[in-house]
């Protein structure tokens, strides 16, 4: 181990752990990732602080690329650890007197570590058929059956563990290796191989010393009830009421009392207060180990031991296991079940949701007095166990009960999947995921807002990266970083936020010589700007202003502008000739990189539009990300926007240094010199082919949906590769690779945005007064989804725009000619009186059944 120290160590080096030891692990082949110093869990350090890593499970699959490892080099006192998977694994030991019977069923290993107890082993196997699994017995002494220790952890695929020479969080000492070798002069396939039989012959082992398997006992049938599985329906239920409480974690997760609770991004970071601390820290000193998110419940110092939502309400108030009913009509309650007796005929029964029916059927079940039978074994684990009453036995000399015609109630048939994510909430998802420094950008703009928004943000930080990145960086078809991006967002959603914090990262990493004017007043003066910065970013607010002047043929200074945009987008890999006027003879521009941001709200930016706009292809060269629903909540920002971090502004500088010719290759030149960009090329062959399938998938589709349609779709390919290139520049800025992960996630957030485009053009977009007011009211119908909307309330919108005889066109056309409504038509509840009309799209009706 030349060059380290015992410990791991470089020897006279005060770097930090991850800085002394990670770049070696990642060269020899394993994904070293920092771990925080406070903690045992993988972290970043953003803002002056450390915060949860929430994407480092990639790295079981992938190893961290260049820029990252430099990037985490540099994060004070970062601790190292290995993400576990593509053959790596490890047995983590908790207990002293269990390492000798572990190693005596085991071959022998090479390459050992202890941290404050125990011991872990490493070794290398089949990581897709060993998994990630975690053992505990009941603590010696306990009467209590929740009381328990752990014993081993198996580490494999989506688990990590720290090696030195990182600093134990508790006991202040370093990890040490105990072997005479380390993962510093041991490549992965120098470990001991191990195979499944090993790993069954060391659970034996455990079960020798208490382990056992717990089973988990599921409630059957209630009296009089009739359920063909009652144990799936059930469990099924359970389900239902997990996924709907991750859901809704504000609902119920305040209610529990939990010991400093604090909001963490979607969710909340708390004191697992029920199990003892592992290193004797009071109550008030302990970690907020206890993670809960939409994504799911964590305990990250207990082995990253996971909970449902019902197991997390049982712990937390102390509900014991015989008593599930009581914590699943908690839990229910809490997020809007409704748990009222409903005991009527099926075929008198009110249609209820199944979430309404589910908990109508369980709470019947469980208010029963009859004492209980024998439990049922269920096929699957999913909630602890209960009892539930079932009938008393009946004497062999009392009369048979006369025939009653049985009432039959079953359990409601619950979809196996999730219920789908709007296209909002799914783009939402996948931003808040993006890698490398536009996801950092991203964070950054979120932990500061008063109003977080990660799709604006994502669509401001592409447009950034994408300047930064400029001239430097192209696709193996030539494609480069240029984008044009717009959040559409009603008043009060923090659409100024992303200019803020962009505008603060210029100034501070002295990059203004990229930025354009906070308007663009003629296309000479564009030109003249992309003449002298041919990439440049323009953030331009009240977009839908700007787009009304474009495109209007009776101002041509401005109406140029979007001629010269529509160019500027298509010759970035080559050259701008521009026109010829008599004053000013036009000046080539080779690779102009002009990006633009622009935010509007929704009714501006698409009253501003024509359908020119989709069919000249300015509409198809913009990214468009709509954001709508409730105006958000404010928060209290965790790090002031005025004070980016400064590894955040060196990794916006180098983006911009040329990687081909020296710092003045084209980034620093005019428009008159061409410059030479480094070709990103596919991480392997086959990810060509890949986006061959991409490209032929789009363009179908643009061919099947017509002229108007397919102009956007058209442009969704190009969109795809461009993004990948962004995301993968801002990633690995030395060494980037165009990854099968990356496009595949670019391809989804740019189809993600051609939908939402297309659903705002055919609600929004008209050429004319009277083509406004017909898919105004269209619209009106469609954003009422499935409940539909009275004749009445459409005319309360109307709010005298056009009289009563328009309004019942339009709802003719939309009925009987384009058949995009239905109207139905019902009779007075009781008396003489008028019918009342309801009206439903039939886009909103679809899943739903008729109205």
């Amino acid at each position: 181990m030349s060059g380290f120290d015992p410990d791991g160590t470089r020897e006279g080096s005060d770097l930090s752990p991850y800085a002394s030891a990670g770049p070696a692990l990642v060269d020899l082949g394993y994904s070293a990732i920092p771990i925080s110093p406070a903690e045992k869990m993988p972290g970043r350090f953003s803002g002056g602080e450390w915060w949860p890593m929430k994407d480092w499970s990639r790295h079981c699959v992938v190893l961290p690329t260049g820029f990252e490892v430099t990037m985490w080099s540099k994060w004070p006192e970062a601790n190292v650890g290995i993400a576990c998977g593509r053959g790596v694994l490890a047995f983590d030991i908790d207990q002293d007197f269990l390492i000798e019977p572990i190693k005596a069923v085991l071959p022998p290993c090479i390459v050992a570590k202890r941290g404050r107890k125990g011991e872990t082993l490493f070794f290398r196997g089949d990581t897709s058929a060993i998994r990630s699994r975690g053992f505990k017995r009941q603590r010696p002494g306990s009467a209590d059956p929740r009381d328990r220790e752990g014993m081993m952890d198996l580490i494999a695929d989506g688990k990590q563990t720290v090696v030195p020479p990182s600093i134990h969080p508790d006991t202040a000492a370093p990890y040490v290796w105990t072997t005479e070798r380390t993962l510093l002069d041991t490549p992965p396939a120098d470990l001991t191989e191990i195979t499944v039989e090993h790993v069954e012959a060391v659970i034996e082992v455990l079960r020798a010393h208490g382990y056992e398997a717990t089973e988990t006992i599921l409630p059957v049938e209630a009296r009089g009830i009739e359920v063909a599985d009652a144990a799936t329906s059930t469990a099924e239920w359970f389900r239902k009421l997990n996924e709907d409480a991750l859901a809704d974690l504000h609902a119920w997760v305040p209610r529990l009392g939990l010991t400093r609770l604090q909001r963490s991004g979607d969710g909340y970071r708390s004191v697992a207060e029920w199990r003892p601390s592992t290193t004797g820290k009071p109550l008030h000193k302990r970690n907020l180990y206890l993670s809960i998110d939409p994504k799911g419940i964590v305990d990250y110092g207990d082995c990253e031991k996971g909970y449902t939502a019902i197991n997390l309400v049982m712990v937390a108030l102390g509900i014991p296991e015989s008593d599930l009913t009581r914590a699943a009509v908690w839990l229910g309650e809490a997020i809007g079940y409704d748990f009222a007796p409903k005991m009527v005929l099926n075929r008198n029964r009110p249609k209820l949701s199944p979430r309404d029916e589910a908990a109508r059927l369980y709470r019947m079940a469980q208010e029963t007095d009859d004492p209980a039978p024998a439990p049922v074994a269920a096929p699957e684990p999913v909630a602890p166990a209960t009892d539930v009453p079932s009938a008393p036995a009946v004497p062999d000399d009392e009369p048979p009960p006369a025939e009653v015609p049985a009432t039959v109630i079953e359990f409601p048939e619950i979809d196996d999947a999730p219920p789908p994510r709007s296209h909002e909430e799914e783009m939402r998802d996948l931003v808040e995921g993006v890698p490398g420094l536009v996801g950092e950008l991203v964070e950054w703009m979120r932990i500061t807002s008063r109003k977080p928004n990660a799709t604006l943000a994502f669509a401001a930080s592409v447009a950034f990266v994408g300047t930064l990145a400029g001239r430097n960086y192209e696709a193996p078809t030539k494609a480069r970083t240029n984008f044009y991006t717009l959040g559409l967002a009603p008043s009060g959603f923090g659409k100024d936020h992303a200019r803020k914090v962009i505008g603060e990262i210029v100034d501070r990493a002295n990059l203004g010589r990229f930025m354009g004017g906070e308007q663009i007043m003629s296309g000479s003066a564009l030109r003249k700007r992309v003449g002298a910065q041919p990439s440049c970013l323009y953030l331009v607010d009240e977009f839908g202003g700007f787009m009304r002047d474009i495109n209007n043929t009776k101002m041509p200074h401005s109406f140029q502008i979007r001629n010269d945009l529509l160019k500027f987008f298509s010759t970035a890999a080559g050259t701008f000739r521009g026109a010829d006027y008599a004053a000013e003879l036009a000046t080539p521009i080779h690779n102009p990189n002009v990006c633009l941001y622009g935010t509007s709200t929704p009714s501006d930016f698409w009253q501003s539009c024509r359908a020119l706009s989709v069919a000249d292809g300015l509409l198809a060269r913009m990214l468009i990300f709509p954001v709508g629903g409730d105006l958000p909540d404010r928060v209290r920002p965790s790090a002031s926007w005025d004070s980016p971090p400064s590894d955040l502004l060196k990794a916006c500088q180098y983006l911009t240094i040329s990687k081909t010719g020296g710092n003045l290759n084209g980034v620093l030149s005019d428009g008159t010199t061409s410059c030479k960009a480094l070709m990103v090329p596919w991480a392997n062959a086959a990810i060509d082919d890949f986006y061959c399938e991409i490209e032929s998938e789009f363009e179908r589709r643009g061919f099947d949906r017509g002229e108007e349609e397919g102009g956007l779709w058209g442009r969704t390919a190009e969109h795809t590769l461009k993004l990948a290139l962004v995301i993968e520049a801002g990633r690995d800025p030395i060494r980037p690779r165009i990854h099968r992960g990356t496009l595949e996630l670019a391809r989804r957030i740019v189809e993600l945005s051609t939908l939402m485009t297309l659903d705002q053009i055919a609600g929004r977009l008209a050429d004319n007064d009277r083509q406004r007011e017909h898919v105004d009211v269209k619209r009106w119908i469609l954003e009422a989804g499935p409940d539909g909307v009275s004749r009445t309330a459409i005319s309360k919108r109307v709010n005298g725009r056009f009289d009563r005889r328009r309004l019942d066109d339009i709802l003719k056309s939309l009925e009987e000619d384009s058949r995009e409504v239905v109207c139905v038509v019902r009779p007075p509840a009781s008396g003489p009186g008028r019918p009342s009309q309801r009206y439903f799209a039939v886009r909103a009706l679809d899943g739903h059944g008729a109205a």
